[in-house]
C-alpha cells in the first residue's frame, strides 16, 4: 500500500520484481516470477536499512538468469551497498571518492555509479574491484545497455571505454534502455522519449 507516500526511484530486476524506494527512504520489494504454470505475485515487503538508521536514494537491479547480487543501492549518505537477497553488505569506495549519487546494474551483474563527491564521475563495481573514474555524467540507467545524463544534458551510450553522445533524442534530465537495449529518457520538457535505432539521424518516437 503505497496511499500517502511518494515512490522516488525504482529498479526492475531481470524476473520483473520492482525494487522501490519511497519518499521516506525505505525500500520495498514485491516479487514477480515465474513458477509452475503462471506466475506467481506476492504481497509487498519492506526490506531492512542497508545500516542503522540509514535511508536509500537510489536503487538498480540488473543481471540475467544465473547471476546474483543484482540489486544495489546508494543511500542518502552517498554509500553503496549489495542485497544478496537477504542481507545487505556495504562496498567500499575506491580512493579519493567519499560519496555516491546515482546507481545502474548491467546484465552482468556489475554496478555503475556516478559520484557526488568528486562531482560527476562514473565507476563501475564488478563484484570485486572498481575501475578507474571517468569524468562528466550526472545520472546513469539500464540494463541490457547502460545510457546517462552528462553535464550538457545530453543522452550518452556508457561503455567501459567511455561515453558516446546518442543522436536523436533531446536535452534529458534522466536515462535508461528497455528490455532490448534501446535508449529511453525524460527530456528537459518532461515527456519520454524512445529511440529505436541507432544511427546518425535516428529515429525518435515520443510515447
Amino acid at each position: 500500500n503505497f496511499v500517502g507516500i511518494t515512490a522516488v526511484r525504482i529498479g526492475v530486476n531481470f524476473e520483473g520484481s520492482p525494487f522501490v524506494v519511497r519518499s521516506d527512504g525505505s525500500v520495498w520489494w514485491l516479487y514477480h516470477g515465474f513458477t509452475g504454470q503462471e506466475y506467481e505475485q506476492k504481497v509487498w515487503t519492506q526490506l531492512p536499512a542497508p545500516s542503522p538508521g540509514a535511508s536509500v536514494a537510489d536503487i538498480a537491479a540488473g543481471g540475467t538468469y544465473g547471476t546474483s547480487n543484482e540489486v544495489y543501492a546508494v543511500t542518502t549518505t552517498g554509500q553503496l551497498y549489495n542485497w544478496n537477497g537477504a542481507n545487505w553488505s556495504g562496498v567500499s569506495l575506491p580512493n579519493g571518492v567519499t560519496a555516491l549519487q546515482h546507481v545502474a546494474v548491467d546484465a552482468n551483474a556489475n554496478a555503475w555509479v556516478t559520484t557526488s563527491n568528486p562531482p560527476n564521475e562514473y565507476l563501475e563495481w564488478n563484484g570485486t574491484s572498481w575501475s578507474l573514474p571517468s569524468h562528466d555524467l550526472l545520472d546513469i540507467g539500464g540494463i541490457n545497455s547502460l545510457f546517462g545524463i552528462d553535464s550538457s544534458s545530453n543522452v550518452d551510450l556508457v561503455t567501459a571505454s567511455g561515453l558516446t553522445q546518442v543522436t536523436g533524442l533531446p536535452l534529458s534530465t534522466e536515462a535508461a534502455s528497455d528490455a532490448l537495449g534501446w535508449p529511453l529518457s525524460v527530456g528537459t520538457d518532461a515527456n519520454l522519449y524512445h529511440l529505436r535505432y541507432f544511427s546518425p539521424s535516428g529515429f525518435l518516437r515520443n510515447r
